[in-house]
């Protein structure tokens, strides 16, 4: 029989689930799209307490690696799919044609995120990036969609950015940077230390800072610099490179 501690990642994985599956839950019983957003954002945590406890207790296990990766997709890739389309269904026109089928566009997110969990189940693991946008990233970008739509204050786009078009073309480009070969830094702690975690932490006191400043608008922010970091990181590879 396995030690105990061999157990406990797969059990804060399963409350990844249970909290996807929770803001499901809230969408369609009480069309509550904050607080799904809530529930999004609780199963990121657990996402990210699995996979270091995991680490910490060296109790890595395949069976781990697979409920981790269908989980995700309930929580990352069904969940934001539900919340898009619901946000798309009430900016769009239902009496038309395009405005029936314009929201369906949002199914394409858990396809994406499906392809994206699989890819990276077969793939040889690099600690320090990703290849292709994570699904918990991606879920964050929509929901940061979400609640700006709801709640505009610094950024206030609801009422100028967000048509049927834009958001469609947001959910297309986050849908395909999931299965992009696009190398994205990886912030997952692989320990606590503050010299192996640098980005990392820095990172995250740069996002607590705009959180601070900007409250949950800066999820946005957020997401987009993370997904520019690596044209940055490319551009200072390509410069130090020739100055060698």
């Amino acid at each position: 029989m396995k030690p105990l501690k061999n157990h406990i990642p797969n059990f804060i994985t399963t409350l990844n689930i249970i909290c996807g599956v929770a803001g499901i839950i809230a969408l369609l019983k009480f069309n509550n799209q904050q607080l799904a957003c809530i529930f999004l954002f609780s199963a990121a945590f657990f996402d990210l307490c699995d996979g270091l406890s995991a680490r910490l207790l060296n109790a890595k296990s395949t069976i781990g690696k697979e409920l981790d990766s269908l989980c995700d997709i309930v929580s990352f890739g069904v969940l934001p799919s539900l919340m898009m389309f619901d946000l798309l269904y009430s900016v769009t026109d239902s009496s038309t044609c395009f405005g029936k089928i314009i929201p369906a566009i949002a199914l394409i997110i858990p396809v994406f995120a499906a392809i994206r969990l699989a890819k990276f189940n077969t793939e040889e693991q690099n600690t320090k990036q990703f290849t292709g946008l994570s699904s918990p990233a991606a879920a964050f970008f929509f929901a940061g969609v979400i609640i700006n739509s709801q709640t505009p204050k610094f950024l206030n786009l609801s009422g100028q950015v967000y048509s049927p078009i834009i958001i469609a073309g947001i959910i297309l480009i986050i849908s395909l940077l999931m299965v992009s070969r696009i190398k994205f830094p990886s912030f997952k702690f692989q320990n606590f230390s503050f010299k192996y975690n640098l980005g990392t932490y820095l990172f995250g006191i740069v996002g607590i800072i705009l959180l601070a400043v900007l409250h949950l608008d800066a999820l946005i922010i957020i997401l987009l610099v993370y997904c520019l970091l690596p044209l940055f990181i490319k551009t200072a590879k390509h410069d130090n490179n020739k100055n060698l």
